[in-house]
């Protein structure tokens, strides 16, 4: 919080001696351009607490949806060995 209040400091300082140097014009045009990285800056924050948001989101319903299937999938009776077996056997009968 003391690094805000130092940019502050430094910020009025530098205002007041724009406006003994160049007057309120110039003061007025700092200004605007502070404000407006203020407010492009606050944006990009909203944006990217957004997208942080929504991939927080997407990890869960993922993991939710691993998990479930892990919990609700039986092994089968039949193993893919066994499966395959009288296939073998039938292509040995052949010959």
């Amino acid at each position: 919080m003391w690094i805000v209040g130092i940019i502050a400091a430094s910020l009025a300082t530098t205002l007041l001696i724009l406006l003994l140097k160049g007057g309120i014009k110039l003061v007025g045009a700092v200004v605007g351009a502070v404000l407006s990285a203020v407010i492009e800056a606050i944006g990009l924050v909203i944006s990217g607490v957004i997208w942080a948001v929504a991939g927080i989101a997407v990890g869960v319903i993922l993991a939710a949806k691993f998990l479930y299937r892990k919990i609700t999938t039986r092994r089968t009776d039949v193993d893919d060995d066994d499966t395959y077996d009288w296939m073998k056997a039938a292509q040995l009968h052949d010959e």
